[in-house]
């Protein structure tokens, strides 16, 4: 006859380790949390800090191209002092977005577009 306690035992066994992961509870340390909070905060802060650099692109493009429109440069003309004013004038913007040549083309391009229309 079979040992009944070689059966059972494996059965609590595994009933033990079952009870024992159920009544684990997790705790978050505070150097954890802290930890959270600091990337959330980095990435959030990141984010401010493009917008700025995205919105100072945007308004050096529109100033440029305000002035151009208004001493009736060709487009040509008007896409390169355009393009120049902003290298100049937003130049920390221009290297953390660092935009290729063919998107601050076609931004300078619709924003001159736009100002001529109004």
């Amino acid at each position: 006859m079979d040992e009944p306690s070689s059966k059972v035992a494996p059965a609590t066994e595994t009933h033990r380790a079952t009870k024992a992961s159920t009544n684990c509870s997790f705790v978050i340390s505070p150097a954890l949390m802290a930890g959270l909070a600091t990337v959330r905060f980095q990435r959030w802060t990141g984010i401010q800090i493009e917008a700025r650099h995205r919105e100072a692109l945007h308004s050096a493009i529109m100033t440029a191209a305000r002035v151009a429109v208004a001493r009736g440069l060709t487009r040509e003309v008007a896409t390169e002092f355009v393009a120049a004013y902003v290298h100049a004038s937003v130049p920390e913007a221009m290297k953390r977005l660092s935009p290729s040549t063919d998107t601050l083309d076609r931004l300078v391009r619709s924003k001159l577009l736009e100002v001529a229309r109004h």
